[in-house]
This record gives structure tokens, sequence and C-alpha cells, in this order.
């Protein structure tokens, strides 16, 4: 599954609500999460080796709920593609991942985003389980975009105290609409 990036199925069981199942982005970290055709810049940010990447799994989706608010919910296998872990093959069917993002876009030009995702036995059979956590904000107005991001890992492939975060600030200006993906 690591040659393949994305291959899922949705579910519009709602005109609010979706479920996903496949192989996809997990539902934790903001710029990680947005498409690479839409990235201000021609790199991911250093939170990426952080995030659980893509998995296979099921995750549920509601967006345009009260108050501007969204939620995604999802289970996986473990999360082999992270670099915060280093899964076995003994692990599959018996390790899971879990992620889950609440967001909210209730105001025009400002988003802001919570994750939570953990990985079990992420160094392996009885190790320690990876948990991370994750905080966005972005503020889009015409041609300037601003953002923040925070990133807290904790017990990195499994090794109980092996800690890393990450806090990055972005700011750009966009000179050409011409260039950019819509």
């Amino acid at each position: 599954t690591n040659v393949i990036k994305d291959v899922y199925g949705d579910w519009r069981f709602h005109p609010r609500w979706l479920l996903r199942v496949g192989q996809f982005k997990t539902p934790l970290g903001m710029d990680f999460n947005t498409p690479g055709h839409r990235l201000d810049i021609t790199k991911r940010g250093m939170e990426k080796p952080l995030v659980l990447e893509r998995d296979p799994g099921a995750m549920v989706s509601g967006r345009g709920l009260p108050g501007g608010f969204g939620v995604d919910a999802g289970a996986f296998n473990p999360a082999g593609r992270s670099g915060a872990t280093t899964h076995t093959t003994a692990q599959e069917g018996e390790d899971n991942a879990y992620a889950g993002r609440l967001h909210w876009d209730g105001v025009e030009a400002l988003h802001a985003e919570i994750a939570y995702g953990t990985s079990e036995a992420a160094g392996g059979p009885g190790t320690e389980d990876y948990r991370v956590l994750d905080a966005g904000l972005r503020f889009t107005r015409g041609p300037l975009t601003l953002k923040a991001e925070w990133i807290d890992g904790s017990d990195i492939r499994g090794i109980d105290g092996r800690d890393e975060r990450v806090v990055y600030g972005h700011a750009d200006y966009r000179l050409s609409q011409h260039h950019r993906a819509a």
C-alpha cells in the first residue's frame, strides 16, 4: 500500500455527512491536508514527519454544521507511512491508529482547527503508543495568506519520552492569480 497514495470510496448518507473508506490522508495536520496543488509554497512544512500520513481505514466527516463547524473522526491501520512510527507487518490486524479533527470556518477568511491522533505500539509490538496533537489557524483575504500551526508528538517510534514539537508561522502575498491553481 505504500505505492498507492489515495484510493477510496465515499458514501454521502446525509447532505452534511460522509463516510469514506479506503486509503487516504488522516484528518490531522492543517498544512498536510492541503492538496499539493493548493500549497502556498512548493514544499510541505516541517510538521509533516509528525502527522499520521495516509493510511487505510474508515472516516466519518461532517461539513457545514451549525456555527460553521466541521468534524472528522476515523479509525485506521497502524500509521506505517508516518515518520513518527516504525510499525512492523506483524502489527497488521493487531494494532490501529485513530484520528479526529474539529474545524471552524464561522467567519469569512478565517479557518481554525484542532486535531488529535494516536497510533498503537508505534515502534513495534510492546512499544509505547504514538500520540500527536495539532492546532492550526489560517487567515486569507485577497492575495494575503497568514498561517500558524503547532504540532506536538509524544513517544515517537514507540520510545517513551521521545517527543518533538513544531511551531511555525507562514505569510505569503500572491503577486499573480495566474500561477495559483483553483
